[in-house]
């Protein structure tokens, strides 16, 4: 007897839409059993995952690809948010499929945990320590954001004002910094330290590090409501 699933598209709502692509926010109390397979799914492909069979205080946030030939919403990736984070953790686990990476889906991923700690009015950080692949992803979205501030800025603005404008937690925007050798301060009369960065410096980082400028997401095809 077949016991295939009939669900064309995943449960929960969608948030965001662009083209053949979307995003369902699901309660992880709401729909406890898609999501605690969706939790062990994950420890398939990453080693350090922690399975919680308890998933009542997070939210998921299913990426699909959208098959003519199939007529559904194929699951191709996902992230996990604590509903309610005392750490200032804006992502608990992400995954991409193997069989759909490197087509930008864990940066849209990615810059979606953002646009949400946005929305918040909060300064955002993953969960550590993070995978290697996730590591990858983080340091080329903070690289490429950073930069795009600090281009936006012409290189003279404070680590607070980056923070602001990028919703990036201060520990991570300071390790981006560093790792692009762009970490000089000068000091300012009120004791607030301000970056001081020319346009040549700049421009050699983009160089230096390959850095890719641009977005994977729309943020005006997120549905709030």
């Amino acid at each position: 007897m077949s016991t295939l699933c009939k669900a064309k598209k995943p449960p929960g709502r969608v948030i965001y839409a662009n083209g053949k692509i979307k995003v369902y926010e699901i309660d992880g109390h709401e729909h406890k059993l898609y999501c605690q397979n969706l939790c062990l799914m994950a420890k398939l492909f990453l080693d350090n995952k922690t399975l919680y069979y308890d998933t009542d205080g997070f939210k998921f946030y299913v990426l699909t690809e959208n098959s003519k030939y199939k007529s559904l919403d194929e699951m191709v990736g996902y992230f996990s948010k604590e509903k309610i984070s005392y750490d200032g953790y804006n992502l608990a686990c992400i995954m991409t499929l193997p069989s759909h990476q490197r087509k930008g889906y864990g940066r849209l991923l990615i810059e979606l945990s953002y646009e949400l700690s946005k929305h918040e009015g909060k300064i955002g950080s993953p969960e550590k320590p993070l995978s290697p692949l996730g590591s990858l992803g983080y340091h080329s979205y903070w690289a490429s954001t950073v930069m795009t501030t600090l281009l936006h800025f012409r290189g003279k603005v404070t680590i607070q004002e980056i923070c602001k404008e990028t919703c990036i937690h201060e520990e991570d925007v300071i390790g981006t910094l560093s790792r692009l050798n762009l970490l000089c301060y000068r000091k300012l009369e009120n004791g607030q330290q301000h970056i001081c960065i020319t346009d040549k410096m700049l421009q050699d980082a983009l160089s230096q590090f390959n850095i890719k400028l641009g977005r994977k997401l729309d943020p005006h095809n997120i549905r709030w409501k």
